[in-house]
């Protein structure tokens, strides 16, 4: 019986390409939101989780000119991306008291 060598795992490959600007923090009306935050969108019950802020400017050499700006978000049915002018408030972190 021969065994053959075992390949080394590949590499992940990246999230997003190298000409995104791709930030967990972002500044909203004034409010630092960061990972934790819970925001509202327009028309949609319940809040959504923050998880990162997006800004994509055109391919290079791709010839079309606008830039795409979204909000990813975690709902409890997963993930979701909106625009920013969708969100209507933002909530920060619950914080519980410290048991005695």
């Amino acid at each position: 019986m021969t065994l053959t060598k075992r390949q080394a795992p590949a590499s992940p490959a990246p999230r997003h390409p190298a000409w995104w600007t791709v930030s967990t923090t972002w500044d909203w009306h004034g409010k630092q939101l960061t990972k934790g935050w819970t925001v509202r969108i327009r028309d949609q019950r319940g809040t959504l989780g923050f998880i990162e802020h997006v800004i994509a400017p055109p391919r290079p050499g791709s010839g079309k000119r606008l830039t795409k700006e979204w909000v990813t978000l975690m709902g409890p049915t997963g993930y979701r991306s909106v625009t920013p002018d969708k969100i209507t408030a933002a909530y920060p972190p619950i914080k519980t008291r410290k048991r005695s």
